[in-house]
């Protein structure tokens, strides 16, 4: 009994603590604004294209796109970036190019530090030593990673026609988008640019795990073809049981759910 009430204890602080804003002093007792949190390591996309280096960006400089954040060498930068942000992205979202497109497929977070472009395309890697052992390899090495990286999440379902239409349609591949390190697919361009706008709104809670099997303390990849929306919010769900379960009372599975996410996200998984 005891150690119920102790781990109860634990997720209600956890709760709060997450909803608590971080402050620091400025201007007196006025609060602090955080810095938004860099993607890339704060390295400027573009400078890798104008000046061949990975350069630090500035956070006076900074855009958004597809829920990051990016930060620039300098206001020319960021103009070239926002003018067509997916021509300076790095390839495979930034995992490791050799390690997803070697024998193993593994996702591996690279170092924007170590990288190539082939045909004004940008390509990050773990190590030097990743990036001489892919040079002798290269046509072979991306050919694969291309192969692996673009099978979409969600097994293709469109993340907009959850909402949109109200039903769980499969994209097609010639309209794409990548958030969180994962590629979606839409049915039309019109759907692709909602996304874009604003991915938070129209990609799965918990990135695609059954809504209701975290609610009840376990997890599972759902089927993207059960889902429910609420509060524009879209749910995927294992199977029609584990829907019927959640829209009993979906606040309290939501809330339930969202403790073990949380616990999920701090140890870093996505």
């Amino acid at each position: 009994m005891q150690q119920k009430v102790t781990m109860c204890c634990f997720y209600a602080f956890v709760l709060i603590s997450c909803a608590m804003p971080s402050y620091g002093l400025a201007d007196g007792d006025k609060p602090a604004k955080a810095l938004p949190q860099e993607t890339m390591h704060g390295y400027c996309p573009v400078s890798y294209f104008t000046e061949n280096k990975a350069i630090k960006g500035n956070p006076a400089f900074q855009s958004s796109y597809l829920g990051e954040v990016y930060f620039f060498a300098n206001e020319r930068a960021k103009k070239t970036f926002d003018a067509n942000p997916e021509r300076y992205l790095p390839q495979f979202a930034g995992w490791c190019t050799l390690s997803l497109g070697g024998p193993y497929g593994k996702r591996i977070l690279s170092d924007p530090e170590v990288f190539t472009i082939v045909d004004g395309k940008l390509y990050f890697f773990v190590s030097e030593r990743g990036l001489q052992a892919y040079l002798p390899r290269a046509d072979s090495v991306l050919k694969n990673a291309a192969q692996r990286f673009s099978k979409p999440h969600i097994f293709g379902y469109s993340p907009v026609a959850y909402e949109k239409y109200n039903k769980a349609i499969k994209g097609d591949p010639q309209y794409s988008a990548v958030y969180n390190r994962q590629v979606y697919h839409f049915g039309s361009e019109a759907d692709r640019q909602l996304f874009i706008k604003s991915p938070e709104q129209y990609a799965p809670q918990y990135a695609g795990y059954c809504a209701m099997s975290l609610a009840k303390g376990s997890r599972y990849f759902a089927d993207p073809s059960i889902f429910a929306v609420v509060n524009h919010k879209t749910y995927l769900f294992l199977n029609q049981e584990m829907k019927d379960s959640f829209i009993q009372n979906p606040a309290k599975a939501i809330a339930a759910a969202d403790i073990l996410w949380i616990g999920i996200r701090g140890a870093g998984e996505h």
